[in-house]
């Protein structure tokens, strides 16, 4: 069972640490892509292009969102599933990582999520802002007027929507919400993981 759980706990520390660079590639290619798409759409007159990079933009940003999830559910598991396995840790002011980044203490131990989360929420809205303004204009200067505000309408519904969305659906911290641990000098998320039941403790020897 011990190995089992090593196991268990190497492999998903691979997971986080590849979710995370490809969030980070995805929002690189994100950032670098749209100007090159838009400076084609320009050169070969492809207006279909430009009006489909709010799109893109919004595609790019799921799969950040699919990337940030996978990190806070591998550290969910290490911290719901395989962390209490090690036993009188809190007994002795000794937390594994996942249950410390929730502990409540002097050091904002989630300062990195939240800026991270931020600064890409940010990023989305002023690429999101910029290439809808782009192909409104182009619609402005060469179609109907009709055209022009159905498409206004369309991007900004889209847009505010997908704001609200991103801002409910990034995760800063693993799932649940920190909880008081009485016996433990921490604020852990799991209080009984200070007394592990018996049983669980003697199929880890």
């Amino acid at each position: 069972m011990k190995e089992f759980m090593k196991n268990q706990f190497v492999s998903l520390r691979e997971e986080i640490k590849e979710s995370k660079a490809r969030g980070f590639k995805v929002t690189i290619s994100g950032i670098l892509g749209t100007p090159i798409l838009y400076y084609i759409s320009k050169i070969d007159d492809m207006d279909f292009v430009l009006f489909a990079l709010p799109a893109i933009v919004i595609v790019i940003a799921l799969q950040y969102l699919a990337e940030n999830h996978a990190v806070m559910r591998a550290g969910t598991y290490i911290k719901q599933q395989i962390e209490p396995f090690h036993k009188n840790t809190c007994q002795n002011g000794i937390c594994g990582w996942e249950q410390w980044l929730s502990c409540d203490n002097e050091f904002d131990s989630r300062t990195v999520d939240k800026y991270l989360t931020r600064s890409f929420i940010l990023t989305y809205i002023v690429y999101y802002i910029a290439t809808s303004y782009l192909a409104c204009k182009l619609l402005f200067d060469d179609y109907t007027i009709m055209s022009f505000w159905c498409i206004v309408i369309v991007y900004s519904f889209i847009g505010i929507s997908f704001v609200y969305f991103l801002s409910k659906k990034l995760l800063i911290e693993t799932i649940p919400k920190p909880t008081k641990c009485k016996e433990c000098p921490h604020d852990c998320d799991y209080p009984e993981n200070c007394n592990l039941n018996a049983n669980m403790i003697a199929k880890t020897k």
